[in-house]
């Protein structure tokens, strides 16, 4: 089982072209795990992500898909009504493993863990 952090915060964006530290932090997230961290210092996934559920799937690649292909009516509908700033899995959202607490960035490649 994970949780699932969809990358961004609809209520901390800024207004117009400003700027800020936290939009740049967003911004690095979709260049990949490697772009990411040679920037900032470490995730903190209460900062920069959405939590957007938790799911019975038990491999990432499968989470990808299905979060991706399959998204369902309800899921949707939940995703528009939060505070994610898109309703597809992408580069820079993130995984969390319910029994062992590691972490696994989806990177421009499969899942990168952190």
């Amino acid at each position: 089982m994970f949780k699932i952090y969809y990358a961004g915060k609809l209520s901390k964006m800024p207004q117009g072209p400003v700027r800020d530290d936290f939009t740049n932090k967003v911004i690095d997230l979709t260049f990949g795990w490697d772009f990411y961290i040679e920037r900032h210092d470490g995730l903190d996934l209460d900062e920069t992500h959405t939590f957007v559920g938790i799911t019975d799937l038990t491999d990432p690649e499968e989470i990808f898909y299905k979060y991706n292909m399959e998204i369902d009516e309800d899921f949707a509908e939940y995703i528009y009504n939060s505070d994610a700033t898109h309703t597809s899995m992408s580069v820079g959202d993130v995984l969390v493993d319910t029994m062992t607490g590691k972490r696994y960035f989806c990177d421009r490649i499969g899942f990168t863990e952190v």
